[in-house]
C-alpha cells in the first residue's frame, strides 16, 4: 500500500512539473497555426507547394524524379565535290611560270563526336611550262610539265553561332603532296608538305526552313609548317626542306533538301614554298603554287 501511494505521488509531481521552454515555443506555433485564419487561395498554394517534383527539398529517395538529360543523335555527314580548275606554278628566278587547266575531286566526311577527315586530288594536263627549256641533268630538254597533288586534312570541328551566322571552324593537321613531272626531260619535282590548318566557314541562311533552305557559305583559311623538297633528274637526285605556308578563299551557295545538299562555288588555294638549294633546281628563292576552281557538289547526313 505504501508502495502504491509514493508511485502516485511520483506521477501527479511529474505531471504537475512546469513544461520546458522548447516545450513551450512547439505548443505555441501548434496553437497560433490552429487559429490562425485560412485563406482558400493561400490553402491551395501550400498544397500545391507541397506536391511531388515542387518541393524545395529532394524529399524521400522513391518521390524524386530522374534528372532530364540531353539526348544527343549521332550525326555523320559525308560530301562530295568535283571542279574545274586552273593550277599556276611559278618558280622564282626561272622561266618556269605557267597555267594549265586541271581538273579536281574532294571528298570529305564528320561526325557529330567532332571528328573530320578531308580530302582531294587535283591532276593538270601537261601544258606547263611549253616552250621552255630546263637542264635535265646531262643536257637542255622541253620543260613540258604537269602537276598533279593530293591534299588529307585531319581535324576537329565546332559549330558556334553568332546571331544569324554560322560559324564552323575546323582545326588540324594538313598534309599534302604537290608533284611537277617535266614528262619530256624525264625530270620530277616534289614537294611533301605538314602543315597546322585553321579554316572558318561562315554560313548564313538566305531562305526556307530545317527542311529546305538556301544558305550563303564563305571560306577562310590559313596553314603553316614545313616542306621536303626532292628532285629526281638524270644521273642524279637532291633534296632540300624549306618552310612552307598558305591560305584558302572561297565562296558559294547550298541548297538543302532534308538530309541532302547541293553546293556550287568558287575556291582559291594558294601555298608558298620557301627557299631550296639543290643541284639542278638551284638556289630558289620560293616557289608559288596555285589552284583555283569552279566546283559543284553534294552531300547527305544521316
Amino acid at each position: 500500500m505504501r508502495r502504491t501511494a509514493l508511485l502516485a505521488t511520483a506521477v501527479f509531481a511529474a505531471c504537475s512539473a512546469p513544461p520546458t521552454s522548447d516545450w513551450t515555443a512547439i505548443r505555441r506555433d501548434r496553437l497560433e497555426r490552429l487559429h490562425r485564419p485560412q485563406e482558400p487561395a493561400a490553402a491551395l498554394r501550400a498544397v500545391i507547394d507541397g506536391a511531388p517534383g515542387r518541393r524545395q527539398d529532394p524529399g524521400h529517395i522513391d518521390q524524386r524524379e530522374p534528372q532530364a538529360r540531353p539526348f544527343r543523335v549521332p550525326v555523320s555527314a559525308v560530301h562530295a565535290t568535283y571542279g574545274f580548275a586552273e593550277v599556276h606554278v611559278d618558280v622564282a628566278g626561272t622561266r618556269l611560270d605557267d597555267r594549265a587547266d586541271a581538273h579536281v575531286v574532294s571528298l570529305g566526311y564528320e561526325n557529330s563526336s567532332g571528328i573530320g577527315l578531308s580530302g582531294s586530288f587535283t591532276s593538270s594536263d601537261s601544258g606547263l611550262f611549253h616552250g621552255v627549256r630546263i637542264n635535265d641533268g646531262v643536257a637542255p630538254a622541253d620543260a613540258d610539265a604537269a602537276l598533279v597533288g593530293g591534299d588529307l586534312f585531319v581535324h576537329s570541328h565546332w559549330h558556334p553561332q553568332l546571331g544569324a551566322v554560322r560559324l564552323p571552324v575546323r582545326l588540324g593537321l594538313a598534309v599534302d603532296q604537290q608533284t611537277l613531272r617535266h614528262e619530256r626531260a624525264g625530270v620530277e619535282r616534289q614537294w611533301l608538305g605538314a602543315s597546322a590548318r585553321l579554316v572558318l566557314e561562315p554560313t548564313l541562311r538566305l531562305l526556307g526552313n530545317q527542311e529546305r533552305a538556301l544558305d550563303a557559305i564563305g571560306r577562310l583559311g590559313g596553314e603553316f609548317g614545313v616542306a621536303w623538297f626532292r628532285e629526281d633528274f638524270h644521273g642524279g637526285t637532291d633534296r632540300d626542306t624549306p618552310l612552307r605556308w598558305g591560305g584558302e578563299a572561297g565562296i558559294g551557295l547550298r541548297a538543302l533538301f532534308g538530309r541532302w545538299n547541293v553546293d556550287v562555288g568558287y575556291e582559291l588555294r594558294h601555298a608558298t614554298i620557301g627557299q631550296v638549294d639543290t643541284d639542278l633546281f638551284g638556289r630558289r628563292d620560293h616557289t608559288e603554287l596555285q589552284r583555283q576552281q569552279v566546283f559543284v557538289g553534294g552531300g547527305i547526313t544521316f
